[in-house]
C-alpha cells in the first residue's frame, strides 16, 4: 500500500473517529496523575464496583469514552488487554500538555522542535530478508508475528514499512530510542505523530496513530527524566 493511500485511509480512520467523539467519546491517550499516586480500574463507572487493576501514577493507558464522570479505558498487561473504568479526575490527558511543534514532515521523517525539545523520527522499508515469520495455521498465507513478537500496523500481511530511528535532544541531553522501543511496529503514519512535554513530571509523550488500512493502533513513547520509560500501545479504533 502507498504512502498516500494509507494517509487517506488514516484520515478517514481519524475524521470518523472526531465524528463519533463528538460528545461523550474521548479516543486519546492519558496519564494517571493522582494525589494518591494510583488509581483503580473498575469494572464498571460505579465507585463500589469490582477493582480489575491498580495503576500507579504515570501509568499511560487509553480513554475510549466517558460515561458521567468515569471513563472507560484499555491497557496492556503483560500481553493480555484489560478494560475498565477510572474516574475522570485522576487522570489527564496527553493533549493537555504543552505540545511540541512539527516543524516538518517529509515521506520518512519528522522533525518536531520546541526552545529546549528537538525530535527526530525516521522510517525505513521492511526488508523481509531480515526477518524471519510464524504464519497462520488456518491461513498459511497470513503472517501471524515477525520474529516471535506480535505485529502492530497489519493485519496479517507482510509489513512494508519499519521505525528505523527516533532521536531527542533535550536541553544538553541525547535519548536515542533503544532497539525494543522500536521493534514490532509498523506502517508508519508519521504525518499523525504528536509530541506532548509535561513541565511538572519532566516527561515527554511522543504519540502516533499508525496503520496499513486494516492494523490502526496508538503508540506511546514515555521519556521521563530525559531517559527512555516504556511504551504503551491500543486499538484506538
Amino acid at each position: 500500500m502507498n504512502i498516500q493511500k494509507s494517509i487517506l485511509i488514516i484520515t478517514t480512520l481519524l475524521s470518523s473517529l472526531t465524528m463519533c467523539y463528538a460528545q461523550n467519546e474521548v479516543g486519546e491517550f492519558a496519564v494517571v496523575r493522582d494525589a494518591d499516586k494510583f488509581v483503580y480500574v473498575r469494572s464498571k463507572p460505579d465507585a463500589k464496583s469490582p477493582i480489575v487493576d491498580t495503576l500507579q501514577n504515570g501509568f499511560v493507558f487509553f480513554c475510549h469514552q466517558k460515561q458521567g464522570n468515569w471513563m472507560s479505558v484499555e491497557h496492556i498487561e503483560n500481553d493480555n488487554f484489560v478494560q475498565g473504568y477510572i474516574y475522570k479526575d485522576r487522570m489527564k490527558l496527553l493533549s493537555s500538555f504543552k505540545p511540541v511543534k512539527n516543524i516538518a514532515t517529509s515521506e520518512n521523517t519528522a522533525s518536531f522542535s520546541d526552545s529546549v525539545i528537538k525530535i527526530d523520527i525516521a522510517q525505513t522499508d521492511f526488508i523481509k530478508s531480515d526477518h524471519k515469520f510464524t504464519y497462520s495455521k488456518q491461513n498459511p498465507g497470513m503472517v501471524d508475528a515477525v520474529d516471535g513478537k506480535e505485529m502492530w500496523g497489519t493485519d496479517g500481511n507482510f509489513p512494508k514499512k519499519e521505525y528505523k530511528s527516533v532521536t531527542i535532544k533535550i536541553g544538553n541531553e541525547t535519548v536515542r530510542l533503544p532497539k525494543q522501543a522500536l521493534e514490532n511496529l509498523y506502517e508508519p503514519t508519521l504525518d499523525y505523530t504528536s509530541a506532548y512535554y509535561d513541565p511538572a513530571y519532566d516527561t515527554l509523550y511522543i504519540r502516533a496513530f499508525n496503520s496499513d488500512g486494516a492494523g490502526a493502533y496508538g503508540l506511546v513513547w514515555i521519556i521521563e527524566n530525559k531517559k527512555y520509560k516504556t511504551r504503551a500501545l491500543a486499538y484506538p479504533f
